[in-house]
């Protein structure tokens, strides 16, 4: 959308704005109400041959009442019903769908079609194909579907549609305007606002352009995930960026945003990728011995510290810990120290119930906020200090029901840990898991949950992804109660990055075969793209792993250097690693040395590939650190709860100040406008100096807000100072931000 300038006015009174929350604009969604068929819905085509339409009271999903379409051949038929839309619109679309034996070839699935005045149609939105048998009723989607009408269009069919042969049933369908709700927050250089900075929320083509008091609103933001991110830019300073921000239904968002004096620098992003060459040898699928117990006084003691909690792989979280108890009830009593029924009945609560996040877009609307684009779409930013640091927490994943590859593999493991059995996630897409039988000699085998659901959710299978796993491909797991990742760096602050995607190309099992591997690595080394590999029969084979990462620099801060490290193949009975690697930068120059470390555990080790990165190169020299600003003593933006106390202290190294006056700007942006300080607890509207003279170290911390409580709502206090010109420009200048959470 346009780009528009709001005044404060509207902004002020538009803090906590109304949303546009849920209406579901089918009648009759849940099939209850009709004669001789359920009002509000038709049938087509109306009569077509071996397909019969049921309005069924047969194991509704809810109430007492569903519909039904069988087919006996590979006819089509479809429960529809026509609904105006408005063009450009953004709506939500999901129901519950149950089938049964629906032949390969033939499909169900809940269908949009978007047409114009003319009735011709503009899009077919098709939210997933299914065949097979898929029961209980599943949710289509967990994380709701989001679909745009296309410009033009003026009504939508929705469809509930089957081609046979075979069975689907449909209950509790949604069809209604998407929820929103605003982002609304403050511009500023650490002394004061800025007027006229654009706010381009990523992703999307929403705009918007803060006041003369530096304050901004991007309203009708869809409540999504918690991760929208945003990009501000103003003539005159280098682009800021902040992600992560989280938008609820009917709420608003509050956010704080400071742009730095400058320019850009000529390059923003730096890239960094590795390749590292494994052999692994012929072996047959590591299964689940049916006789295999869930014992941890038997288990040896190198699996024992795979049973334990961790702040990434939270299992003794409530969240996942009821989950636990769920799936354990749905167990017989019988089987309940059963691992292949434990593990297995885990295996298909999470097919079933969380979205494998990588079906972020329709022809109309892509979702900034799924992972998979974040990740590796190249479109897409992540924000965070590191990679796991962006990841959901298995707690978290389960509050937001969709996750990729490798949050579906932290969740596997939390909730198999939660159930008494040693589990570890993989790097990329499984959870390995350890299988006692009564001989007591144990092995890891391992499950793909998010390879399940896509499988469950398509073809309703329910063990294609469960313990089928060669040996082999067990190289790349945890060696501790921590996860692992195939890419790990650390920024002292969070910002944007994105990876292309960890992934593998293989070679013959021959001296050509290896010969071939390591030429691909040196050309991977001298131009950063990597070979593809060689074709070669199922088996042993010759391995390179790649992985990568791009880092935006624009919030780095005065952070000049990093540490970024790429895992090497585990060396287990069947992979064997053979320290070949490469390394690849778009700036060489800021790489100032590589070595290998290795860590292991009682009976495993792996080494690890680590790249020192400068970033001066880039980024030139640091700005001295002279202003400091702390909340309850913490450097980092904090979250209180309501009546908690607050204290704000400023101080100062003047070292890297220029002689002569200075204006000292001490400011707050709160949801009441800004302030500027007159005294300890005392302040006046507006943003002013709050004094004039040269600078002087306070090597106190001095308290200058100190209060028992705050409202609700988000506080962000700047120190700052510039030339003593009354015009705040933020030459030095740190920040802080306390959020107090609502009543």
């Amino acid at each position: 959308m346009r780009g528009t300038v709001l005044p404060s006015f509207f902004l002020v009174a538009a803090v906590w704005p109304g949303a546009l929350f849920a209406q579901n604009l089918l009648a009759n969604p849940g099939f209850e109400t009709g004669g001789g068929a359920p009002a509000g819905w038709s049938t087509w085509p109306p009569a077509p041959p071996g397909v019969a339409y049921v309005w069924s009271s047969f194991a509704p999903c809810s109430g007492s009442r569903c519909v039904e379409i069988s087919a006996a051949t590979t006819s089509l038929g479809m429960w529809r019903q026509e609904l105006p839309v408005t063009g450009g619109a953004l709506y939500t679309y999901s129901g519950w769908i149950e089938t049964e034996s629906i032949a390969s070839g033939g499909e169900c699935t809940l269908q949009a079609v978007f047409r114009n005045s003319s009735n011709a149609i503009l899009e077919f939105v098709d939210l997933g194909s299914h065949d097979g048998t898929i029961t209980p009723w599943m949710f289509d989607f967990p994380h709701v579907k989001r679909v745009r009408a296309p410009q033009g269009a003026v009504k939508v069919e929705v469809n509930l549609y089957l081609q046979g042969p075979g069975k689907a049933r449909f209950d509790d369908v949604f069809f209604g305007p998407c929820e929103t709700g605003t982002i609304f927050g403050h511009a500023s250089n650490g002394a004061g606002p800025i007027a006229g900075a654009e706010i381009e929320l990523w992703g999307t083509d929403s705009k918007v352009y803060s006041d003369a008091n530096g304050l901004f609103l991007v309203p009708g933001v869809p409540d999504a995930s918690p991760r929208w991110n945003l990009i501000v830019r103003a003539p005159g300073y280098r682009d800021a960026t902040l992600g992560g921000v989280d938008v609820a239904a009917g709420e608003s968002a509050q956010v704080c945003v400071v742009l730095r004096p400058g320019t850009n620098p000529a390059d923003t992003n730096i890239c960094l990728r590795a390749g590292r060459l494994h052999h692994a040898a012929q072996s047959a699928p590591a299964t689940v011995d049916p006789t295999a117990v869930i014992d941890p006084s038997i288990y040896p003691s190198h699996v024992l510290p795979f049973l334990a909690s961790d702040p990434y792989i939270d299992s003794d979280s409530l969240e996942v810990q009821a989950v636990a108890q769920e799936i354990l009830a749905g167990v017989p009593p019988s089987q309940a120290t059963n691992l292949q029924a434990v593990s297995h009945a885990a295996y298909l609560w999470i097919a079933r119930n969380i979205e494998y996040d990588v079906v972020y877009s329709t022809q109309n609307y892509i979702d900034p906020t799924s992972g998979m684009w974040q990740t590796i779409s190249g479109e897409g930013w992540c924000w965070g200090r590191n990679f796991t640091d962006w990841l959901y927490t298995p707690s978290e994943m389960l509050r937001e029901k969709r996750g990729i590859c490798i949050e579906h593999g932290r969740l596997g493991t939390a909730i198999l840990r939660a159930l008494g059995i040693p589990a570890r996630p993989m790097v990329g897409h499984a959870t390995m898991f350890w299988v006692e039988p009564p001989s007591g000699q144990g092995w890891w085998t391992a499950m793909s949950t998010s390879g399940g659901r896509a499988a469950y959710r398509d073809h309703g299978d329910t063990a294609s992804a469960y313990g089928t796993l060669q040996p082999s491909a067990l190289h790349h797991a945890a060696l501790d109660a921590g996860p692992v990742i195939h890419s790990d760096w650390e920024c002292a602050r969070p910002g944007l990055w994105r990876e292309i995607h960890p992934w593998g190309e293989g070679y013959p099992d021959t001296p050509a075969g290896q010969a071939q591997a390591l030429a691909d690595l040196a050309a991977f080394a001298a131009s950063g793209s990597a070979p593809q590999g060689v074709p070669h029969a199922p088996g042993a084979a010759y391995e390179i792993s790649y992985s990568d990462v791009t880092i935006d620099l624009r919030n780095v801060g005065r952070q000049r250097s990093l540490t970024a490290r790429f895992p090497f193949a585990m060396t287990t009975a069947v992979v064997t690693d053979l320290g070949n690697h490469a390394w690849w930068s778009d700036h060489h120059e800021c790489v100032t040395g590589t070595w290998i470390t290795t860590e292991s555990n009682s009976v495993e080790s792996r080494n690890w590939l680590n790249l020192a990165v400068d970033l001066t190169p880039v980024l030139g020299l640091p700005e001295p650190e002279t202003c400091d600003v702390k909340a309850n003593g913490a450097d980092e933006g904090i979250t209180v709860t309501p009546g908690t106390w607050v204290t704000f202290t400023v101080s100062l190294d003047a070292a890297g100040v220029a002689p002569g006056p200075q204006d000292w700007w001490i400011t707050i942006a709160s949801p009441f406008g800004w302030f500027h300080a007159i005294g300890v607890n005392l302040w006046q509207y507006g943003a002013a100096p709050v004094y004039q003279g040269a600078a002087f170290d306070l090597p106190v911390e001095v308290p200058i807000l100190d209060v028992p409580s705050l409202p609700a709502g988000t506080y962000t206090l700047f120190f700052s100072l510039d030339a003593a010109d009354g015009v705040p420009q933020g030459t030095h200048t740190d920040s802080v931000s306390v959020t107090v959470e609502g009543p």
